[in-house]
């Protein structure tokens, strides 16, 4: 069902695409792409949340050796319909790992092992983007966006896969962000994630669960941001 709907509005963007007239003087089309990088070492303490919160990765009261990288990459692709007004369509692409030497294995006292938990996601979305001030260098935009994403996640104990997550689910977003024209055909982009709305469902192998959930947030912080470009043709 969930695919059907993502077919549906393709398939409804791609005539709404068609249909539309751009004015002479704005570019048709927008070939763009953004990137987003976290890394870290160990995690950051439960004692001062309140104060490094929103900064993005993994917090706990540990003492062993944790190493945490995520990285996202966005391309897109749309076209001006009118000189404010922006219609695309996003792949998403992200992976991540986790991992920590001499990681306490709490059923069976005074054992260590090797972790690592490594992650895929992928997924598309359409989206709609207004632009303000166009006649400036300097741009402002909001851009409203839904879209399926898929993610797996796979769990290795001194290298042997000990468990394996999938998790489906439909999103709903608004960013916020800055364009900048370098010259008529180049621009830079940033991204910030302003809030979202996800639900779907997760299912973890041996043994087998599953689970339904559903988030909302809103999220403006250096965590969020992803930096871009654009060529317009």
């Amino acid at each position: 069902m969930k695919t059907n709907a993502l077919l549906l509005l393709l398939l409804l963007l791609g005539l709404s695409l068609h249909a539309q007239k751009t004015p002479d003087s704005v570019s048709p089309w927008v070939l763009g792409g953004s990137i987003g990088l976290l890394t870290q070492n160990n995690n950051y303490p439960l004692s001062t949340l309140s104060t490094i919160s929103g900064i993005g990765g993994i917090y706990g009261n540990i003492n062993y050796d944790t190493k945490n990288t995520q990285f996202s990459f966005n391309p897109y692709l749309g076209k001006q319909i009118s000189a404010h007004w922006l219609l695309g369509l996003q792949l998403n692409v992200g992976t991540g790992k986790i991992s920590a030497d001499d990681y306490p294995v709490f059923t069976i006292p005074n054992t260590t092992v090797k972790l690592e938990r490594k992650s895929n996601e992928a997924g598309a979305a359409l989206f709609a983007r207004y632009t303000v001030n166009t006649n400036n260098a300097l741009q402002f935009f909001l851009q409203p966006s839904a879209g399926y994403h898929t993610t797996d996640e796979k769990e290795f104990q001194n290298s042997s896969l000990t468990q394996e997550e999938q998790a489906h689910y439909l999103e709903m977003g608004m960013d916020a962000g800055v364009l900048y024209n370098i010259t008529k055909h180049f621009r830079a982009s940033l991204h910030m994630g302003a809030m979202n709305y996800i639900n779907g469902s997760w299912e973890i192998k041996n043994p087998d669960s599953k689970k339904k959930f559903s988030s909302f947030g809103t999220n403006l912080s250096l965590s969020g941001v992803r930096l871009g470009a654009e060529w317009l043709f």
